[in-house]
């Protein structure tokens, strides 16, 4: 049985409120504890002295009264990733991938969930208008929510546009559809009856756009900025164009000035539009990331960078925009480790991240050490952490004292590193193509100690003198690693799909990747290995744990499945993750889930025999 369960939580700046959203399935049940280290941030809004910020994870408010140094106010987590967002007095409304959510954001530092209308399509943008809210649903195109009764909006027109809709803007009776190829104009003089009033079909790739007086600023990719005549709706026709802008995919008009974001040279150019048959380039901004939204509130502009954060130009000099302040985010959470209070993250654009979790409703970041390279995954044994760095090897942090880990040791290698296992005085680390065993009786100064050739590593589990391999070619393969100088094939089997994950628990091993999912094979023989039972999960499986009878599982967020019975796997619940999930851990009733943009804690409660 499969269980969505649709959760919100907010965070404060101080200590979070604890809202029970929880379901249940077989006695075990899972609900939403905390998350920290939110990273990807797809639109942002002005309204006073807020930017709301559309982000995976859910809605972020920030106190920007000082733009040069924007604060954190609170987090509301959604379980659905926020596309794009609009606020219209007290509340904002959130696009999310098949949603719109309104969230009553009269207390910033509370925002409440309010309401929610389901989609028909992906959610592209949303456009606030009076008692109605306007969405571009791609494929679906226009839908039109009433958001008179903000507990119950609910649909009450659509038209479907020829193209993909991907941005709306309303200005008096019309929307104006950015329609890929290019932008459709509906009269929605009666929002419950939308009809096609005109058509622009000569643009490129059209994702957004703005409209002001007769005139619609489209950021058309490849093509640069283009500013169509609209004031015969019915017939719109080209005025003006700048083709010089790199990719330009959004847009923002302030007076006599249009703000242009360039995803390809991360940069912000500014335009002025006095004359709009005549536009000129007039200053631009280089930004430390790729720009993904654009605002702009009196002198300041603010642009959402997915990997990056909320960046401010001063833009009061137009010819001479300058960045000023940022909200600075966290880069890709990949893997992350439990041990005793601390839980150890490895964060692909940075290094190692070290939370204390005896409260892991509030994690709190304590300790960090950047590594050059791209951290993958990390693994904890004793007083250290062994990192796998997909640049260069393995790296070695003394984490002692968590609130100051530091390098230590090192072992270079050429090729990928993605996964780390440390047994003993050993390493063991899945490469490109081969299992490099590392010994690490003196983690300052690890040295080779053997190594053994797999075209592809999916994942690795060390236990009882074996080196188990979740292998991409083969499936499954058991290696008999009583000699770490010598290792030897000991056992394979042939298996459905690409192995990805992989944990062993008493004679059994526990597969997960491509169809169909999950499988289990028993192991009490190595040289034997023998297809015991599977189910099937879907596509793009990834890692597995297994904690008394219960196997957790990734794949867009966590499945957890009775296997009391292994040779009769059951799926018993799961909890969606925006943005899908790479790697858990499980300690105590928590599950600690690596979920790319973020750190993500479940709590659960098991039946008795965990």
């Amino acid at each position: 049985m499969r269980c969505r369960i649709k959760i919100m939580m907010t965070f404060l700046a101080v200590f979070p409120i604890s809202v029970p959203f929880h379901a249940a399935a077989f006695g075990q049940s899972i609900e939403y504890a905390g998350s920290t280290l939110w990273s990807g941030v797809n639109d942002v809004k002005i309204g006073g002295s807020y930017a709301y910020c559309a982000f995976v994870n859910g809605l972020v408010i920030l106190n920007i009264s000082n733009p040069a140094s924007p604060s954190f106010v609170s987090q509301t987590c959604l379980q659905e990733e926020a596309k794009a967002i609009d606020v219209a007095g007290d509340y904002a409304y959130i696009a999310g991938e098949s949603s719109l959510q309104v969230i009553n954001i009269s207390d910033p530092a509370r925002p409440v969930l309010a309401g929610e209308c389901p989609a028909r399509d992906k959610v592209k943008a949303v456009f606030i208008s009076g008692n109605y809210a306007y969405l571009a649903e791609g494929f679906s195109g226009l839908q039109v929510i009433d958001i008179s009764n903000s507990a119950s909006p609910e649909l009450t027109g659509s038209y479907d546009t020829p193209g993909s809709a991907g941005g709306v803007f309303i200005s008096g009776n019309y929307a104006y559809i950015a329609d890929w190829y290019g932008l459709q104009i509906i009269n929605v003089s009666n929002p419950t009856n939308p009809l096609f009033a005109g058509s622009y079909d000569s643009l490129h790739y059209a994702e957004d756009l703005l409209v002001t007086g007769d005139y619609v600023y489209i950021p058309d990719a490849f093509n640069g900025l283009r500013i169509l005549d609209a004031s015969n709706p019915a017939a719109p026709v080209l005025a003006g164009r700048i083709d010089s802008l790199g990719c330009a995919m959004g847009v923002h008009v302030n007076g006599n000035y249009a703000y242009v974001i360039d995803i390809i040279n991360s940069r912000l150019h500014v335009a002025d539009i006095s004359n709009p048959a005549s536009p000129v380039l007039a200053g631009h901004c280089d930004m430390p990331g790729r720009p993904d939204g654009i605002v702009v509130s009196g002198d300041y502009a603010f642009a959402a960078e997915y990997e990056s954060g909320i960046q401010v130009i001063d833009v009061s000099n137009p010819s001479n925009p300058a960045l000023v302040g940022r909200y600075d985010t966290p880069g890709l959470v990949l893997s992350v480790f439990v041990s005793g209070n601390y839980a150890y993250v490895a964060d692909f654009n940075f290094g190692l991240r070290v939370l204390e979790i005896s409260h892991p409703a509030n994690p709190l970041l304590i300790g960090s050490q950047k590594i050059e390279g791209r951290p993958c995954d990390v693994f904890v044994s004793d007083t250290y952490a062994y990192i796998a760095d997909a640049d260069s090897g393995l790296r070695v942090l003394d984490i002692s004292d968590p609130a100051n880990p530091h390098l230590v040791g090192t072992f270079e290698k050429s090729g990928r590193a993605h996964h780390v296992f440390v047994s003993g005085n050993f390493a063991y680390m899945a490469g490109d193509s081969s299992l490099l065993i590392m010994n690490v009786s003196n983690p300052a100064n690890p040295e080779f100690a053997g190594s053994y050739h797999l075209p592809y590593i999916g994942d690795i589990f060390i236990s009882g003198g074996y080196a188990y391999i979740a292998d991409g070619g083969w499936g499954f393969q058991i290696l008999n690693i009583s000699n770490p100088a010598a290792p030897v094939l000991a056992g394979r089997l042939k298996i459905r799909g690409e192995g990805r994950g992989l944990f062993i628990n008493d004679n059994y091993a526990y597969i997960t990747g491509k169809f169909p999912g999950f499988q289990v094979i028993e192991v009490s023989n190595p040289a034997n290995p023998v297809l015991a039972g599977s189910v099937n999960l879907g596509r793009g499986t990834t890692k597995v744990i297994i904690s008394g009878k219960y196997a957790y599982a990734l794949y867009h967020g966590l499945q957890v499945l009775d296997i009391s019975t292994p040779t009769t796997p059951v799926v018993i619940a799961s909890y969606e993750i925006p943005g899908g999930a790479g790697n858990v851990y499980i300690s105590g009733d928590y599950a600690y889930v690596a979920a790319g943009r973020s750190l993500m804690i479940l709590r659960f409660q098991a039946a008795s025999g965990r």
